[in-house]
Parts: C-alpha cells; sequence; structure tokens
C-alpha cells in the first residue's frame, strides 16, 4: 500500500533529524526520498570522512632514524666510559677519601643525567601534531574535493589560513612554529632541527618537547669531560707537590 501524504511528511522529519535514508524507511515516498539527498547534501566534512577514513600517514624513514640513534647512544656511552675511567685512576693514586667521593659523586651524577637525557630523547614526544578531532577539522575545500574524487592529495600545497597552516601530508592544522620532518614524515611544534646524531627531531620551548633533554645532554658531556680533566690535573699536581 502506497503511503499517505501524513506519512511521508512524518518520514520527511524522522529523516532531516537522523540523517537516515527516508526512501527506504518510508517505503519510498518521492517527498521522503528528497528530503533524503538534500540531509546528505548539508553534511558537515567531518560527518563524511572519519579521522581514519582519511589517507594514511606518511612513513618514517626507520632505518635512517634508527642507525641515527643508534650512533647517538654509542657515542654518549663512549663519553661517560672515558670520563668515569679517567677518574676511577685518580681515585686509584690517590689517599684523600673526601677527594676520591667528590669526584665519583660528581661525575656518576653527570653520567646519570646524561643517561636519563639520552632516554627523553630517543622516547620522548619531540611535539608532534596528532591526528584529532581538534586538529583535523574543518577539512579544507581544497582536501574536500580531492577527497571527493578519490585522488590522492600529493601535488597539493599546504594551507595557510591565518596563524596556522594545513599540512597535506600528515592532513593537520598545525601552528605556524611547526615544521613537518622529511625523515620523522611528521608535523612538530617549535620545530628546531631533525638531529643526525639522536635520530630525532629536536623541538620544544621550556619544558615542552624535547629541547630540553638535548641541551642538558650536550651540556652534561662538556662538563663531565672538564670534571674527568679537572680531578686529573688536581691529582697530578698533588703527586707532583708530594714528590
Amino acid at each position: 500500500m502506497a503511503p499517505t501524504s501524513d506519512a511521508s511528511a512524518a518520514a520527511g522529519k524522522v529523516v532531516s533529524a537522523e540523517g537516515e535514508n527516508a526512501a527506504t524507511s518510508a517505503g519510498g515516498g518521492e517527498s521522503a526520498a528528497g528530503t533524503s539527498v538534500v540531509v546528505d547534501a548539508q553534511k558537515q566534512p567531518e560527518q563524511i570522512w572519519r579521522i581514519e577514513d582519511l589517507p594514511p600517514l606518511p612513513k618514517r624513514n626507520y632505518r635512517e632514524m634508527r642507525s641515527e640513534s643508534l650512533c647517538g647512544s654509542v657515542l654518549v656511552s663512549v663519553i661517560i666510559a672515558i670520563c668515569l675511567a679517567m677518574v676511577h685512576a685518580v681515585s686509584a693514586n690517590s689517599r684523600d677519601s673526601t677527594f676520591v667521593l667528590t669526584a665519583l659523586i660528581l661525575i656518576y651524577s653527570e653520567a646519570g643525567i646524561a643517561l636519563l637525557c639520552l632516554f627523553g630523547l630517543l622516547c620522548g614526544d619531540a611535539g608532534e601534531v596528532r591526528r584529532s578531532e581538534s586538529t583535523c577539522y574543518p577539512l579544507p575545500e581544497e582536501v574536500v574535493e580531492k577527497l571527493k574524487k578519490g585522488q590522492p592529495l600529493e601535488g597539493l600545497r599546504n594551507i595557510t589560513r591565518a596563524d596556522s597552516s594545513y599540512c597535506v601530508r600528515c592532513c593537520v592544522w598545525r601552528p605556524s612554529h611547526s615544521h613537518h620532518c622529511s625523515t620523522c614524515q611528521r608535523c612538530v611544534m617549535y620545530f628546531d632541527h631533525h638531529c643526525g646524531v639522536f635520530g630525532r627531531c629536536i623541538a620544544g620551548t621550556r619544558l615542552f618537547g624535547n629541547m630540553k633533554y638535548f641541551k642538558l645532554i650536550i651540556a652534561m658531556g662538556g662538563i663531565g669531560v672538564l670534571t674527568a680533566l679537572a680531578f686529573l690535573l688536581i691529582s697530578m699536581t698533588s703527586l707532583w707537590g708530594g714528590s
């Protein structure tokens, strides 16, 4: 039996409220089917393309990142080993227990801080802009047109809007101080550089990001070498003075 005009109007209301296909639910009434088309056309892009439906994130260059991080880990370990060996050699030839204890406390503290910073660099978050409702939407018109046609986003230039820009590789809106790393293949906030020694993006400001670890591990390397040399010089001076 064909639906009455009242049934068609009711079906149209249901479709307007819930965005369902009224032609199926109401038995094929013309006015209901027309309402369904209007509702689909009025859907926002985020209602059509979910985050998981967006193009996949570009692949990281894991081979390069791993080789760089291995190089950095070995370098830090060698510097720590040399400094510890120097201080232990000085301690073995000294009869001053206070001098020996001070030297060991300082050098092991500096080594511990360096190792913690290395862990923070390799395992911490540099400040990547991750996909979420707040970073992915609203989708730019240029991106929507490509997605509608089923075309890849390759060839599109990043889209700038006021103090932010849309990265067409990561499909995220990012602050103006962000940058897309060609090795890590992610957008990073407060980007400074990609470190070829530790294999990570170095970015951040104050306590945000991993810049604090990067600066501190360099400082600990310099301080550790100076500490070992200073105690070596003091030990040699005392030996020469005693002789």
